[in-house]
């Protein structure tokens, strides 16, 4: 039987059911090829954070080996939220770079020599039931100590690089006759990468509200070092109790804890708060990236509900550690 050219089309034609169903298909395709290449991205640029916070660590070392001192914390400046100037024993609140009464530019540092500089490394400070408020941490010691990231009237160096630092943060004899007598240092790390440039000018909203702090009068000597998602890494420092009867005593900033772990169902601490992390229990310093998702989980509390589009049912506990799940951290001594 001879077929006719109407069946022959009809025999070659998809049916409207067939070509839905190949549309499905590819659409799920693309949906799987985009999910992979989101994942491979998000894994991609958590590898190369890991990479910049493991090259910090080693350049924090490298730091103390040549100076004999681990970089000074830096005061941030107003934005921070701490009202009280003593705590850092510094002239002003201005900022991270200050005029001192000769005219000098100094960094804002807090002063270990002081007992008011102490109390606040120690935790002594901190907003009483507001854990995650924790200050004991600076965008710009790292890019200012590490890689000598301000103008020459401070570090001595136009550009990158810097002159001799003290121990108390300043740079000596820079702006008079001394400081030809001061040797050079080119940074310790370079910053140019994706994943670790440095950005001037830097402020950071969700930072300014999760310390109830204030905006920034003057953004100048502001430079960070930021991740792929514009975010500053953070550089903790704290200090032990003088006798420490208990892992509390350690002081640890709670962004380096499981808040699941810091506490028990009665709200006291836990007998350890590091979960038995040894290196956490020696270390005096720490360095933090917000990871992929661009969040500590110390932000302020609807902030992170919205940014993750969270339920305002899920407890306060969870949605901070679900934020801080994919953050980066690197300790040391």
């Amino acid at each position: 039987m001879t077929c006719s050219a109407q069946d022959r089309r009809r025999a070659r034609a998809f049916t409207l059911m067939e070509l839905l169903v190949a549309i499905v298909v590819i659409g799920v395709l693309i949906a799987l090829l985009i999910t992979g290449l989101n994942a491979a991205g998000k894994f991609a640029r958590k590898a190369a954070a890991q990479q910049t916070i493991s090259a910090l660590q080693a350049a924090t070392n490298q730091f103390k080996d040549q100076f004999r001192f681990l970089p000074p914390l830096v005061h941030d400046g107003a934005d921070m939220g701490i009202a009280d100037p003593v705590a850092r024993g510094a002239f002003d609140d201005t900022g991270p770079v200050y005029q001192d009464r000769y005219g000098r530019s100094l960094v804002n540092v807090y002063k270990l020599g002081e007992q008011a500089g102490r109390d606040f490394l120690k935790g002594s400070t901190l907003p009483p039931n507001q854990p995650y408020q924790d200050a004991r941490y600076s965008k710009f010691s790292l890019p200012f100590y590490l890689m000598g990231a301000l103008d020459a009237s401070v570090d001595g160096v136009d550009g990158l690089g810097m002159v001799t630092p003290a121990a108390d943060g300043s740079w000596v004899g820079v702006g008079d006759a001394m400081s030809t007598a001061n040797k050079r240092f080119d940074p310790l790390m370079e910053g140019g990468q994706r994943s670790a440039r440095i950005q001037p000018n830097y402020v950071d909203a969700a930072e300014i509200a999760e310390l109830n702090g204030s905006n920034p009068t003057d953004l100048t000597n502001r430079s960070a070092l930021v991740d792929a998602s514009g975010r500053a890494y953070r550089y903790y420092r704290w200090l032990h109790e003088d006798t420490v009867q208990n892992t509390a005593d350690l002081n640890i900033p709670a962004i380096l804890l499981d808040p699941i772990t810091v506490q028990d169902a009665q709200g006291n601490p836990t007998i350890d708060v590091t979960d038995g992390n040894a290196e956490l229990r020696s270390a005096t310093w720490a360095i933090v990236g917000a990871g992929p998702n661009g969040l500590f989980g110390t932000e302020e509390i609807g902030y992170l509900r919205s940014k993750m589009s969270l339920p305002g049912s899920m407890s306060e506990v969870r949605v901070r550690q679900e934020a801080a799940s994919d953050n980066l951290v690197g300790v040391g001594q």
